[in-house]
């Protein structure tokens, strides 16, 4: 077992896992080489804290959001900002890419979830609402997208996790995962989603 004396607030393990990023709460970006512990900052970018981070499949791209509502895509080999995507009103926690790299989809406390064209070849920008607003707490919306990208997966804060047709925008069913608030959801990788939540 390695250690690096490291740290962040948010993170994310690339692809091959081969690196971390990890995003502070002053906004400062650095990937971590999990072989060599050598760290690599990245320029700057956001002015507020990072909330959460996600690689793209090819591990190419970072994109990472903030409390001010703004979310980022990184150049990984630069260190830059490729886009900056002004998205939500307020903090947003949850980030999902697409198994294909070409959409990312962000879930906000806002109640909105938005879909972004990171492949810069469909000027996407797509959104629509969800049932309720999540309240300004420790416990935020989760989000992700099936293996086969089809499905998209949505918390909810009465312990509640709606599938959404990621073509379509529409509901496909919702089921209780638990009680209390659903934090964090997950598809196994054969796709029936793994629930999660605190």
């Amino acid at each position: 077992m390695k250690r690096h004396r490291v740290g962040g607030f948010a993170g994310a393990l690339s692809p091959d896992g081969g690196a971390l990023a990890l995003g502070s709460p002053v906004g400062r970006i650095r990937l971590l080489d999990v072989r060599s512990g050598d760290v690599r900052p990245f320029g700057p970018g956001h002015e507020a804290g990072l909330l959460d981070m996600a690689f793209t499949p090819d591990g190419r791209t970072l994109v990472s959001s903030d409390s001010d509502g703004g979310v980022i895509a990184w150049s990984v080999a630069r260190g830059k900002v490729s886009e900056e995507l002004p998205a939500h009103c307020g903090q947003f926690w949850a980030l999902a890419v697409s198994p294909d790299g070409r959409t990312l989809y962000s879930s906000g406390n806002d109640g909105r979830t938005i879909l972004w064209d990171i492949a810069r070849d469909r000027r996407l920008v797509r959104s629509f609402s969800l049932r309720e607003e999540f309240e300004e707490i420790q416990t935020p919306r989760g989000i992700a997208v099936s293996p086969d990208g089809e499905t998209l997966a949505v918390t909810e804060r009465g312990g509640t996790v709606d599938l959404f047709d990621t073509t379509t925008l529409q509901r496909r069913r919702s089921f209780q995962a638990m009680r209390g608030f659903a934090a964090a959801a997950d598809f196994s990788p054969d796709g029936p989603p793994a629930r999660g939540g605190r």
